[in-house]
């Protein structure tokens, strides 16, 4: 395998737990490069701040890239996003961000597989609260609940053809267990770091067999 190609929020930066997940999914992987185009604070949605969306959109396109990340979602709870329909065109809401999102990195990567991963368990204010909340469970500023922006992201992908690796469910990181596997309720530890690249590595692989 020559190069993954990463896009998402700052779980999937370098910045926490001793560099994240990347290095651990390269050695995994055996992949020669990592280019990795994630942003701390990142929303999936366009024009909200450092919009995967629309970093999908603008940044260059790479040769023999055979994996695309994308993972985003979780922000545009904290932010309060609107959701929009799951056939929407609009890239002013996730719905619609969403497919622009899988659409072009389709269009420009056609020979990689590529897919999306959904958010998981995340304890933590939303913006303009300074309370803590388990954000599956509890409306943000818009009324919606981290599940709503994950089911969008299962509802777009089938309706667009998209692969997804349902990392909600496939970590096991829940409300009871979220202390070991989450420092702060968001960013995970070298613990969950270590879990996700496996789950990663593992979908990736059972793709390209």
């Amino acid at each position: 395998m020559k190069n993954c190609l990463i896009f998402g929020d700052s779980i999937s930066t370098t910045n926490f737990s001793r560099g994240g997940y990347e290095e651990q999914l390269r050695l995994l992987l055996g992949s020669e490069k990592m280019i990795n185009h994630a942003q701390n604070a990142a929303a999936l949605t366009s024009g909200y701040p450092f919009s995967v969306c629309d970093e999908v959109t603008d940044s260059p396109q790479y040769d023999d890239v055979d994996v695309v990340i994308v993972w985003a979602g979780t922000n545009d709870w904290f932010y309060g996003v609107p959701l929009g329909e799951p056939d929407g065109r609009l890239c002013d809401n996730f719905c619609g961000s969403l497919r622009k999102t899988m659409l072009t990195v389709s269009e420009r990567y056609p020979k990689a597989l590529a897919f999306y991963v959904t958010p998981v368990y995340r304890y933590s204010e939303y913006d303009g609260e300074t309370v803590k909340f388990e954000a599956f469970d509890t409306k943000n500023a818009v009324g919606c609940t981290l599940y709503d922006y994950y089911k969008c992201i299962k509802e777009v992908s089938e309706r667009v053809g998209f692969a997804v690796c349902d990392m909600r469910t496939a970590s096991g990181i829940n409300k009871s267990n979220h202390t070991t596997y989450l420092r702060d309720g968001v960013h995970p530890t070298e613990f969950g770091y270590k879990r996700i690249a496996n789950i990663l590595c593992n979908f990736i692989s059972g793709y390209l067999k």
